[in-house]
């Protein structure tokens, strides 16, 4: 537990939390919704998107 409160002193490690959490149950409820009105392969080209947009927000904010 002590090694959870240190890292969790580091501000992007709080931001990567909370991210990773809204992203988790954004696409769980889209990804249930598609699967379920058999539209499967739509989640999966969207994950492919947000993973394609993920790496250009990157490399745009390291130029920055």
């Amino acid at each position: 537990m002590e090694k959870l409160m240190l890292y969790l002193e580091y501000p992007f490690v709080r931001y990567a939390l909370i991210v990773g959490v809204l992203i988790a149950i954004c696409s769980s409820l889209l990804g249930v919704t598609l699967v379920l009105k058999r539209f499967s392969f739509i989640g999966d080209g969207l994950s492919h998107v947000a993973f394609g947009a993920m790496a250009i927000s990157g490399i745009l904010g390291a130029f920055l």
